[in-house]
Order: C-alpha cells, then sequence, then structure tokens
C-alpha cells in the first residue's frame, strides 16, 4: 500500500499530540490519531501558560474552548517561607500581554485537555481514536507501517512518537529505553482546592511562589478563578511510574517540615492539612486559617529527564509546507519519517 504523502499518524493524545495533530491538519494533512487509553482519565493538576503558548493555542484556535476555563493572573510573587517577606513581584496580566502580544494563562490541565480535544473533534482532517497504542513501527519506501497493541497496522507519510514519557517508541526512533531516564530526585505533590475553603491571603489573583531549602510550593488560581491549583516540590528518593500517584498530607507536610529550618516559627508543614500542605516554613499569618482546615487529596508525581537530547529534525519544514505543495518531490522528502512531539 502506497502512503498518502500528506497522512499523518500520531501516536498518543495527550496535550502534544492532539496539537501537532490539529498543527498539522491545519496545513492540509489528513491526521489519525491513536491513543492506547479507553477514556482520558483528570491526569494532572495546574497548569501555567505564558505568552509563547498561548499564542499558540489561539492559532491553533483552540482559545475559544478554553478561555471560560482559564485564570488571568495579574502578577507572580516569590516569597520567603520562613518569613512570608515578598522577594520580588513580575507583573503580569495586562502589562505582559501587551508586551508580548498575547496573555498569561493558569488553568487546570483536564481544561487544556478538553479544549485541545473539542477542537480536534470538530476537525474534519483528524480522526482520533481510543483503545489503540502504537507499539512499534517500521520505515518502508513509500512511508511508515505502523503496528498497534492490538494487532492494527497503519500506514502514514510520518509518525509522529506523542505517547509521552513512557513512550514505547523512544528506544526505536532515537535508541533511548525508558531504563534510561534519570530520576530528578525531586517530587511534585499536587492538588486542586476550591477556592472558597481558602483565606483572601491566598486566592489573591496571581501566581505565588514560597521558597525554602528542600522544598517550595506554588499555588495560583486555575478554572476561571473558582479553584485553587497546588503544588509542593520537595527532594524525594521514590520512583513512581505515571502521572498521578495518590498520597496522603500528612507525607507531604512531613516532607515539607523536614526542609525547612528549626528556628522557623509556624511551618507549611505544620499547617500542612491546608493548602496544599503550606508548604515550606510559611511564617504568614495565612497560615493560622489552614490549622482547620481537613486534609486534603495530594497527587505525587515523581519527574524523570531524559538522557537524550530532543532534535527537531529539519525535515519538519518540509511536513509542515501549506497544503499545496503536494509534489512527488514533496512526496519523496516526507516518506518514512518519524520523530518525537514533546511529552505529554
Amino acid at each position: 500500500m502506497t502512503a498518502n504523502p500528506r497522512n499523518a499518524l500520531v501516536a498518543g493524545a495527550g496535550i502534544g499530540g492532539l496539537a501537532a495533530a490539529i498543527a498539522l491538519a491545519d496545513r492540509g494533512f489528513d491526521v489519525l490519531v491513536c491513543e492506547r487509553r479507553s477514556e482520558f482519565p483528570e491526569e494532572g493538576a495546574g497548569i501555567q501558560i505564558g505568552p509563547n503558548g498561548s499564542r499558540i493555542l489561539r492559532d491553533l484556535g483552540v482559545e475559544k474552548f478554553l478561555e471560560t476555563k482559564v485564570a488571568h493572573p495579574d502578577a507572580l510573587s516569590v516569597r520567603d517561607g520562613a518569613t512570608g517577606r515578598e522577594l520580588t513581584q513580575l507583573p503580569l496580566g495586562h502589562w505582559i500581554a501587551e508586551r508580548h502580544g498575547a496573555p498569561y494563562w493558569t488553568a487546570h490541565r483536564r481544561d487544556l485537555h478538553v479544549a485541545l480535544r473539542t477542537r480536534v473533534e470538530a476537525e474534519p482532517r483528524i480522526t482520533l481514536t481510543r483503545g489503540t497504542g502504537i507499539v512499534s513501527f517500521e520505515n518502508r519506501g513509500d512511508g511508515i507501517r505502523a503496528s498497534a497493541a492490538n494487532g492494527e497496522t497503519f500506514d502514514a507519510a510520518v509518525l509522529i512518537a506523542a505517547d509521552g514519557l513512557w513512550s514505547t517508541l523512544r528506544e526505536q526512533i532515537g535508541g533511548s529505553r525508558k531504563s534510561d531516564l534519570i530520576p530528578a530526585g525531586k517530587t511534585a505533590f499536587r492538588s486542586v482546592l476550591p477556592a472558597g475553603h481558602l483565606p483572601p491571603e491566598l486566592v489573591s489573583n496571581a501566581v505565588h511562589i514560597w521558597l525554602s531549602p528542600g522544598a517550595h510550593v506554588v499555588h495560583y488560581p486555575v478554572n476561571g478563578g473558582n479553584d485553587i491549583a497546588l503544588v509542593v516540590i520537595a527532594d524525594d528518593v521514590a520512583r513512581v511510574e505515571g502521572w498521578d500517584s495518590p498520597i496522603v498530607a500528612d507525607v507531604v507536610k512531613a516532607k515539607v517540615g523536614s526542609s525547612a529550618r528549626s528556628s522557623t516559627p509556624r511551618t507549611l508543614g505544620e499547617a500542612g492539612r491546608s493548602i496544599a500542605c503550606r508548604n515550606s516554613r510559611i511564617g504568614h499569618p495565612a497560615a493560622r486559617h489552614f490549622l482547620a482546615t481537613p486534609p486534603i487529596p495530594f497527587c505525587r508525581f515523581s519527574p524523570r529527564v531524559p538522557s537524550w537530547p530532543l532534535k527537531m529534525r529539519s525535515r519538519w519544514q518540509t511536513l509542515l509546507r501549506p497544503a499545496t505543495a503536494t509534489s512527488n518531490r514533496h512526496s519523496a522528502n516526507t516518506s518514512g519519517h518519524a520523530t518525537r512531539a514533546s511529552q505529554r
């Protein structure tokens, strides 16, 4: 079977895979997106999207599906975790939008993924199939033949491996194995809390960063400001696969407490049952409000650092040519090519 020179296959329907599919469809490609899971779980928590990202989402036609779900923080505030003293502040809001021509958003990862899926489902050039995990491929003279775990095969001019950090295609493309991933020695403990359950000091329309030795806490509004996303980044040797591994708040509390100075009068660890374990030894008055807050659920993610550099090959320029460039010469340039998309 001869592959259509403007036919693309994307392995993985995460953020990177869906965005790549939309970009390819906008340039005249017919795209099949294969997702190994039958359903999309609510993975992740908050995500910050700078002007470079929001501009791309706008260009991809995703903004209209996301605009009611994002928050537009006015500033980024960095504080000393021990004293609560503000160390510096970066203006966001209108200032950064005017400076860079696009806004700074904070959102729940779920809402970003839903917006991308909605845009994909409205695009006639894209077909999204679930329960079909691409596990291998072979280069052929006229393109790529990919094989799925269920025995199906697919022919395309190009394969985009967007199957994430735990990719099954990475080794075949770049020679790197899962075992080559290097633990970062950090764990992100994440949670999302209703803004109405928190004191005003901690729900202002800003991105807040609290710094302390061995751990730091970040929190900001999501879901149009109705919720607060909180993440505690702490030293940790755990090796946990996957994006979400439930963990009790007391464990996070201990992580935060062990990283703070013993001289600190009140730690986020002591207030750990609240805003994401109030993370570091925060002497901020708002910390007292959290002592009465019941324990909240956290999810743990242990980052890994790929041992290979992520390379963008020059053939991307050929692949993303306008749809009018469909000569035989173009077909020859695009055949037999597989590459990596960003981690989902």
